[in-house]
């Protein structure tokens, strides 16, 4: 998922609720917009991942891993 991503499955929902648990704030509306593209290089950027604001499998298991946040 990348910016200008939308969805009806909930997986840019799912990557929004995410970033928010784990204080990395963004509107969570299905969206994949500026401000969760910031989120989502913010957040890989603090996990030593490349910050390329694409949630591919690294970032996903990185958001995932472990139950953090929740």
């Amino acid at each position: 998922m990348r910016l200008g991503d939308c969805d009806t499955h909930g997986y840019v929902r799912t990557i929004e609720d995410r970033l928010n648990v784990l204080g990395f704030p963004c509107t969570a509306d299905d969206q994949f917009r500026a401000d969760t593209d910031t989120a989502v290089r913010n957040f890989q950027t603090t996990r030593g991942l490349t910050a390329d604001g694409q949630v591919g499998s690294r970032t996903w298991a990185a958001l995932t891993e472990g139950g953090i946040g929740d």
